[in-house]
């Protein structure tokens, strides 16, 4: 009932979270059409790939808001600089099918890059032999594909249909061009066309800021631990947390252990000295563990309360006899009384039964170490018979052992997807931008934001679980994305000006507005998921909002920083070399790919 509540909460959400994007969208471009096209593409693009799974069986889980979340963060980020790039054109004087053609030939390649590395990253989640990351991982890649052809093919069409600016808008805009040709430019423009000359003079301060920074990230990064508590995953004040409270204080826990005896010998468990071991590893339990263990049960107990009762009730005879010769007979007459009861306990021939043990409530990180330690003392209880049963077999077992076995192994596989992603894209970045140098310099800022989240966790004492850990590579296919438009734009104009500071001033121009937009859009959706009841989706809510703002600075100050102070060359020598070698030969080469991607989308 918890998760079927928490799902349906999850969707009224993801309406709020679309209802934040759809009023930002207003307040930043202040047309209907530019809010109507970007949500209708965001909305198919979701429907289309989460209806797709459905339709050919594969049974999604409750990932797929987070799906959802990573379709519309990417979608929004790639309708937003296509539009942003349209505006510009048009406030610049251009027709509306000039300024098209020139937003797709400026945006068109990084779309395009940003697609390919999303994908290729959330791809690399199906590696995981989980089938929830595995299933998020297609989903996630498939969603994405589907919102740049929707970008690419229906966006255009769309617009071309009903754009943002109407004949009368654009009678306005002429008007307002003439009287304020040499008018100041919007505070926003104002602070970005400010930064170059900032960085410029500050670069190895911001660098050097910045690595503190992440530094600090890494060191909480190795304090985090994974710890995985289910019910506190709910709310403190929530009903599910309240009642397993109650359990666990006033009545016999919320959880359950078993430890399986298998002594692989025939009427072991007549014998008294195997009773006798069962009934003092039993007490061992209720005095080193009182903060784990309510309430002990096995064998011994039917045979200490038997015992009892056979001498009228009285709790001094409350033990196992030292003689197997009575306590054969004690379990005779508990053999006889109910077989069927018996066998809930203890097999046909003796050699086998269990010890259950009621638990209080915990997380997996405390668990796993009480495991772990109540399994040595098993051992070692039980070291004294191995003489009289060589193949006796002693393990922890039952449902909670093996899902927080189970938990553990879902958030490791998480890790390893993540750190796989994570050198795909950076592959991808160095070929993409034709720079072994580029994609190293562009990976930076990338790192920063998820990084964030697990040294923020770590240096709070906040445990990482099965949803945290999903932050990350859901940042790092959003950050990519403002990180490519950013480097793409910037080797544009550095190979036409070879001016660092010139194509920084109007790669921050261009690109940092529609950075901008994308940050104060997502970040104020995704801080809509804060409000859950399942803390997984809250905190993925509040990490991921704060994530993105640090993408934002680490764009704006970080990467032009590194760039003002390294001044990469990003192929622009060999660019020069090409293009010199064409002049003079006078003769037609083969184009680059960008160049080709270019002309297509143009």
């Amino acid at each position: 009932e918890f998760a079927m509540n928490n799902m349906a909460q999850a969707s009224a959400l993801m309406g709020l979270m679309l209802l934040a994007v759809i009023v930002l969208l207003w307040f930043l471009f202040r047309s209907f059409s530019a809010v109507f096209w970007p949500v209708l593409v965001i909305s198919f693009s979701a429907f289309w790939s989460i209806g797709f799974l459905s339709r050919i069986g594969v049974t999604l889980c409750t990932r797929v808001s987070l799906t959802f979340m990573l379709i519309l963060a990417v979608g929004t980020a790639d309708c937003v600089h296509v539009l942003s790039a349209y505006m510009l054109y048009r406030q610049q004087g251009h027709e509306h099918c000039t300024a098209m053609q020139k937003a797709y030939r400026k945006t068109g390649v990084p779309i395009f890059l940003t697609t390919i590395t999303t994908m290729a990253g959330m791809s690399a989640l199906m590696i995981s032999d989980i089938p929830q990351i595995a299933v998020f991982g297609l989903n996630s890649a498939l969603g994405v594909g589907v919102a740049f052809i929707l970008t690419i093919f229906l966006l255009p069409v769309l617009l071309d249909i009903w754009h943002p600016f109407s004949k009368k808008s654009e009678k306005t805009l002429k008007l307002k061009q003439l009287q304020q040709k040499d008018a100041h430019s919007s505070l926003l423009q104002k602070a970005l066309s400010a930064l170059p000359e900032m960085v410029g003079k500050r670069k190895m301060l911001i660098v050097i800021c910045y690595f503190v920074l992440f530094g600090s990230f890494i060191y909480g990064t190795s304090l985090v631990k994974i710890d995985s508590n289910l019910i506190e995953l709910a709310k403190e004040d929530s009903e599910i947390r309240v009642t397993y409270k109650l359990v666990d204080e006033n009545m016999m826990g919320g959880q359950s252990l078993e430890f399986i005896l298998d002594m692989n010998k025939r009427d072991a468990f007549k014998n008294a000295d195997v009773l006798k071991t069962v009934e003092q590893f039993t007490e061992h339990l209720h005095a080193e563990y009182p903060e784990y263990v309510v309430k002990t049960f096995s064998l011994a107990d039917i045979v200490k309360d038997t015992h009892m009762i056979m001498q009228e009730g009285d709790p001094a005879y409350e033990f196992v006899p030292n003689d197997s010769i009575l306590t054969a007979q004690l379990l005779y007459l508990f053999d006889n009384a109910n077989p069927e009861d018996r066998r809930n306990l203890v097999n046909d021939d003796y050699s086998l039964s269990h010890i259950s043990v009621q638990l209080k409530n915990k997380g997996s990180y405390e668990y796993t170490n009480f495991f772990e330690q109540v399994q040595k003392d098993l051992n070692q209880q039980f070291s004294g018979l191995k003489v009289n049963y060589p193949e006796m077999e002693v393990s922890v077992t039952g449902q909670l052992a093996l899902m927080m076995e189970l938990i553990d192994h879902i958030s490791w596989a998480q890790i390893q997807s993540f750190a796989f992603a994570l050198m795909i894209i950076t592959l991808l970045m160095m070929v993409s931008l034709g720079s072994v140098q580029a994609g190293l310099i562009s990976m930076v800022p990338n790192l920063l934001p998820a990084f964030f989240t697990f040294g923020v966790m770590g240096l709070l004492g906040i445990p990482l679980d099965t949803d945290t850990l999903i932050i990350p590579p859901l940042i790092i296919g959003i950050a990519v994305d403002d990180t490519i438009h950013f480097i793409a734009h910037y080797r544009d104009a550095w190979y036409e000006s070879g001016d660092v500071n010139a194509a920084l001033h109007s790669t921050l121009k261009e690109v940092g507005q529609a950075v901008t937009f994308t940050t104060v859009i997502l970040g104020i959706g995704f801080s809509m998921l804060a409000f859950s009841d399942y803390m997984g989706l809250a905190k993925t809510g509040i990490f991921g909002s704060l994530s993105i703002v640090i993408a934002l600075t680490s764009d704006l100050l970080l990467l032009p920083a590194l760039i003002s102070w390294l001044k990469p060359d990003l192929g622009r020598a060999k660019y020069l070399a090409v293009k010199e070698a064409k002049q003079a030969k006078n003769v037609t080469g083969a184009e680059p790919i960008t160049s080709v991607i270019n002309d297509k989308l143009s």
